[in-house]
């Protein structure tokens, strides 16, 4: 993990997220390349200002297990910290971030992310019938890749627009379209042109994972957590995805919707979700897990350690919580 101090970087907008997380666009000195910030949402009985932690953990945990997870590292602009990533996409190169919602609304005009009547069509058929359709069936393993990982860390915010694809547009050939119509001279009257293009399309990193590994807890229900057992064992128990499985409101666990998706369309999935937890439980060492956490924040400024740092418990309850959740995937 990295620490910046992006004080002096040019603001490019101010946005919030669904009026919860803070974020600025920036623009690093000297370069074009263009960064965002976020910052945790703190409210009087609601201070989630561990959330900083659970996006570069999840990325460096993401990163050591072989998934293609977005780089966060921290940053403070002004007295205030948050987590900093680069922008995914590079406008020069006619990329754009094609966000699951706008896949999702473009198959069904009648679904919307907003409405809440819809949330029990988001389901795993639906998201896989709808990339068919986008013509980016390729991405389904990748989106499963996803469901995967937020099985290990625990997130529960995987929704329509925390995920989607990379688009790029390639200009192949522009030519004049011929009438055929003679002119003085033997020259022909041009129609217009025909433009080539070729559309390119891929998975964007998996992005927007913070809504996990106790983030909403304070230092008292940490402790908690730590000291008894069947506290925590209700924590791990109470983990839900944001995908549905069927047309139903009900949220399943991590580990139901991998089962779910392990058996559904005569296990045309089984095999790869098989193959990919092996691949986690090969990748998977604990000690260098626990020294991981235990050293993420290493680089963070003694000034901001007080406020924005990790506790020793901290470190010990999320340790324990992937540790716990990436043998829980032996019995999907």
């Amino acid at each position: 993990m990295e620490f910046y101090d992006v004080s002096d970087w040019l603001v490019t907008s101010v946005s919030s997220t669904k009026g919860t997380r803070d974020k600025l666009v920036l623009v690093k000195p000297n370069t074009e390349d263009t960064y965002f910030l976020k910052f945790p949402m703190v409210r009087e009985n609601r201070d989630y200002t561990p959330e900083n932690w659970s996006e570069v953990l999840a990325y460096e945990i993401g990163n050591a297990l072989g998934f293609n997870v977005l780089r966060y590292d921290l940053a403070v602009y002004h007295g205030r910290v948050g987590c900093i990533s680069k922008n995914m996409i590079t406008p020069s190169n006619n990329e754009s971030l094609i966000e699951g919602h706008s896949i999702l609304s473009r198959f069904d005009s009648t679904y919307d992310p907003a409405d809440k009547t819809t949330y029990n069509k988001y389901t795993f058929e639906f998201v896989q019938k709808a990339l068919t359709a986008f013509d980016a069936k390729f991405f389904v393993k990748d989106f499963i890749r996803a469901l995967i990982f937020d099985a290990i860390i625990g997130n529960s915010d995987r929704h329509q627009s925390n995920w989607g694809l990379i688009q790029s547009i390639e200009l192949v050939e522009v030519r004049p379209i011929k009438k055929g119509l003679k002119l003085p001279f033997g020259k022909a009257k041009d129609d217009g042109l025909q433009v080539t293009i070729n559309i390119n399309r891929k998975a964007a990193p998996i992005y927007d994972s913070g809504c996990c590994l106790g983030r909403e807890f304070g230092e008292v229900q940490i402790q908690q957590h730590l000291d008894i057992q069947s506290k925590f064992d209700k924590y791990i128990r109470n983990g839900v995805s944001e995908l549905r499985t069927g047309e139903t409101n009900k949220k399943p666990s991590h580990e139901e919707l991998l089962h779910f998706i392990k058996n559904t369309n005569n296990g045309e999935w089984k095999s790869f979700i098989d193959d990919e937890i092996n691949r986690v439980l090969l990748a998977y060492n604990p000690n260098e897990t626990n020294e991981l956490i235990s050293n993420i924040d290493n680089q963070l400024p003694d000034a901001y350690r007080e406020q924005y740092g990790l506790t020793m418990a901290r470190k010990e309850f999320i340790f324990r919580v992937i540790d716990t959740r990436i043998n829980n995937l032996k019995n999907i």
